[in-house]
């Protein structure tokens, strides 16, 4: 069944309205809304299929309305009825996501045709989002990103010329700057998509508009930040025709960054400028780099000598290019996975020199040793010094840190810990997976904030660290059977 919401001040056009939907099966008329204002306060609390407005309202008409829905990213398909005749009206609301623009006075045919294509726009979305979720974006649901086609604005997920760009941080900004880098670029960008993973700040957006270009939108991030005096380089990756193939272009825009490390900060590099080139390659060992950070944050140092006294074999029977690029790309690696702790003594950036300036493989692979050594020393007494068991650390920081959009990443760095070794030690310890656990979490405390205040359903979600309201009340429902409002009424 799909509710609908009705926007609209005219009494008589109500009842034409109840009349009209009332005799279509599959749908029902949720609230009547007499103007823009309430409509949209009906919407932050309740989850809506389809929203049928007029223009002409008091308090706030449709225009503001749509606007309104664009700018806060609520998915809702709306159709729109005016007893205006104007091309500026109609373009103004379909290039805010309105499904159908319909003339005064209503035709029920017409109606039924846009309620149809409606309920085709909905569930051709909710495809395109299950396939996401199911195997598309298996990296981001790693890390923590497990909603990330839920949050994907209608536009975006429907567009036909869309592109990633990957930007690299000289310095990782901390974790509020990022959050808001995110909405401004979103908003800056519309339609548009942001998010970390791997340390690294991925954007996709769309080409649908003929006015719009790659290479301006590089720059225009680029000029963001450089407003910000942040250094960053930025990878960009070519057009698909549809977001089930985006993956493809983060892995372009991520791999224009790798194939040329040096690329200084402040400068992009396309994919297409280097995917006609032959690109020779390289025996880059990924597992033994992984299993040699995680050795950091454990408590063995004769691991690491083992691991670099294998890359030292290694790297032996190497060209002594290759050799360099193997070096770079594991520091860089290192210095990633190392710099959110803010260790002392852990310059990688004069690693990086050394390699620039061809030093010595093997003094520069010592330097390496002798940097992950420190970084091991560093961690372990850090966790000594807390004195409590990593459940304990994350449990209390989770705690502290419950009203913001926390992922794995987050709270395994709290704890000093690798995501893997994190979650391996945190699930031998609670019996619970760290997801499972923190919903837990969320799910008590909204439980509280429903009994005991009167704040609105998509307040408490942000309450308990959930952007989305729509995610916020399926999460509620799957954990207790009942919707946040039903368990406010019992």
């Amino acid at each position: 069944m799909y509710k609908i919401l009705i926007a609209e001040d005219e009494v008589l056009l109500q009842k034409a309205l109840r009349k009209i939907i009332s005799a279509q099966e599959d749908f029902e008329i949720c609230y009547v809304a007499p103007n823009g204002k309430s409509a949209l306060d009906y919407l932050h609390s309740h989850k809506t299929d389809i929203l049928i407005t007029d223009i002409r309202m008091p308090v706030m008409d449709g225009l503001e309305l749509v606007t309104k829905i664009k700018e806060e990213g609520i998915r809702v398909k709306t159709i729109v009825i005016s007893g205006y005749n104007d091309f500026e009206y109609a373009k103004h609301m379909l290039k805010h996501g309105a499904v159908s623009y319909l003339l005064k006075p209503l035709v029920t045919s017409e109606l039924i045709d846009a309620l149809q294509e409606s309920v085709r726009t909905i569930r051709e979305e909710e495809n395109k989002r299950n396939i996401l979720k199911s195997h598309k974006f298996d990296a981001l649901q790693q890390n923590g990103y497990v909603h990330f086609s839920d949050e994907m604005p209608s536009a975006l997920l429907n567009s036909h010329k869309i592109f990633a760009c990957c930007t690299d941080f000289k310095c990782t900004p901390a974790k509020d700057l990022i959050a808001d880098f995110q909405f401004e670029l979103e908003t800056i960008l519309y339609p548009c998509c942001c998010f970390i993973l791997d340390t690294y700040l991925y954007l996709i957006t769309s080409l649908d508009d003929p006015e719009r270009d790659r290479i301006e939108i590089v720059t225009e991030i680029q000029s963001y930040f450089s407003g910000k005096n942040i250094p960053v380089r930025i990878g960009i990756g070519l057009i698909f025709s549809s977001m089930m193939d985006i993956n493809q272009s983060m892995k372009q825009a991520r791999h224009a960054l790798r194939f040329y490390e040096a690329l200084p900060y402040n400068e992009f590099i396309d994919y297409e400028q280097i995917c006609t080139k032959e690109v020779p390659a390289i025996p880059y060992p990924l597992a033994e780099e992984k299993n040699l950070t995680e050795t950091v944050y454990q408590h063995n140092p004769g691991e690491i000598h083992e691991y670099i006294t294998w890359f030292e074999t290694y790297l032996s029977g190497q060209d002594i290019d290759i050799i360099y690029q193997i070096l770079t790309e594991l520091t860089v690696n290192c210095k990633r996975e190392f710099s959110n702790y803010k260790l002392n003594y852990c310059n990688w950036d004069d690693i990086l020199f050394q390699i620039q300036h061809r030093h010595f493989w093997q003094d520069i692979l010592y330097s390496i040793k002798e940097t992950l050594l420190n970084a091991q020393q560093q961690l372990t007494e850090i966790r000594r010094q807390e004195n409590c068991s990593t459940s304990a650390s994350a449990r209390k920081y989770i705690e502290q840190h419950l009203k913001e959009p926390l992922t794995l990443e987050d709270v395994a760095n709290a704890c000093f810990l690798s995501k893997s070794h994190f979650c391996k030690i945190f699930k031998e310890e609670t019996g619970k997976t760290f997801k499972t656990y923190l919903n837990e979490v969320r799910i008590e405390r909204a439980k509280s904030l429903l009994r005991h205040s009167s704040l609105k359903n998509y307040s408490i979600a942000k309450e308990v660290g959930i952007e989305d309201a729509s995610y916020f009340n399926e999460l509620f429902k799957k954990t207790t059977g009942l919707t946040p409002n039903e368990f406010r009424n019992l």
